[in-house]
């Protein structure tokens, strides 16, 4: 009979852990599902992440594009070109350069939505696709 009260308490306690957060596997960066390109770059996890990149280089260009339901670029959110830019930056971040932003401001990503950060150094592109979680 002392089971009874046990086995609720235990299942309140596995729901507050799931919703808290502790079952996370306490990585601050998005696992990209697709990746392509010499530049590998790192996403963290937020509706305004930071990009960074593995290689000691000042990328020329950076920009962010929505992505649709097919997986085509819908339209390009925010990014810069003309630059000599060290790792890493913020989504939205001000930058000396050429803004490629649609509109000046850029949207805020929504979770749950499909996008993909491209980078180029010296011609080269590299990018990788993500989901805001």
């Amino acid at each position: 009979m002392k089971y009874r009260a046990v086995i609720p308490s235990l299942a309140l306690l596995w729901m507050l852990f799931l919703a808290t957060g502790c079952g996370d596997s306490g990585s601050s960066l998005v696992d990209p599902y697709y990746r392509e390109g010499s530049i590998s770059l790192s996403i963290s996890r937020s509706t305004v992440p930071e990009f960074s990149w593995d290689v000691d280089v000042d990328v020329n260009s950076i920009s962010v594009h929505q992505r649709d339901s097919d997986g085509n670029i819908s339209r390009t959110l925010w990014g810069y070109a003309a630059i000599n830019m060290p790792s890493p930056v913020t989504y939205g971040e001000k930058l000396d350069g050429e803004n490629l932003a649609v509109g000046g401001t850029p949207a805020e990503l929504q979770r749950g939505v499909r996008y993909r950060v491209t980078v180029a150094y010296k011609g080269a592109e590299s990018h990788a696709d993500w989901i805001v979680p």
